[in-house]
């Protein structure tokens, strides 16, 4: 992927998007979806499902490959899955810093998991 432009990768990630959004049967939702270098992470996402609305941003520059892209995406679109039950556990833990970080730890192992599993699925090898 090093020999593409910026704009063809992010059509690359668009189309992701649309793949994972339409596998992952997410309720109707707006996504929005950015494109800004972040040089902590890959990609970001935040969930507000009350509102019905999803924003990622996906760091197109710091990817090697067109998997790690759409890698990047599914895991974004996971977090939107498996929000409502993180939310409630927040709720439960309130104000224990210990059982915080315990679930962020707990979620981004299971998203993690859940994206390599996924990535095959939706995105089978040629």
């Amino acid at each position: 992927m090093q020999d593409l432009t910026r704009t063809q990768r992010e059509r690359l990630a668009a189309q992701a998007v649309r793949q994972v959004v339409r596998a992952l049967q997410l309720p109707p939702l707006r996504v929005e979806v950015s494109y800004r270098d972040d040089q902590d992470n890959l990609g970001t996402n935040g969930t507000e499902l009350e509102y019905e609305r999803v924003a990622i941003n996906i760091n197109v520059s710091d990817h090697k490959t067109a998997a790690d892209l759409q890698r990047t995406v599914i895991h974004e679109l996971v977090h939107v899955v498996v929000a409502p039950m993180v939310d409630v556990a927040q709720d439960l833990a309130s104000a224990d810093d210990f059982q915080q970080k315990q679930i962020r730890r707990a979620t981004e192992r299971t998203v993690s998991a859940l994206e390599r599993a996924l990535h095959p699925l939706i995105f089978p090898p040629d």
